[in-house]
């Protein structure tokens, strides 16, 4: 079975009265496969949030946000 899944993902600074928006990414896709609905739409969210991460530091970094 192979699920695919749609993410977005948002940091915000919220220390002032407007929140500013710090890094962002999305929609980004991911799937994963398993021996059931279940097992696949663990492994496709798993997948998606390893690259979400990755992306948002990378973003993170590259402003000196670190």
């Amino acid at each position: 079975t192979v699920i695919t899944v749609s993410v977005r993902a948002k940091i915000q600074n919220i220390e002032k009265k407007l929140p500013k928006t710090v890094a962002s990414i999305g929609p980004l896709q991911a799937s994963g496969t398993g021996s059931d609905e279940q097992v696949a739409g663990r492994n496709a969210l798993k997948n998606a949030a390893r690259e979400v991460a990755k992306s948002l530091v990378n973003q993170l970094n590259a402003k000196g946000l670190n």
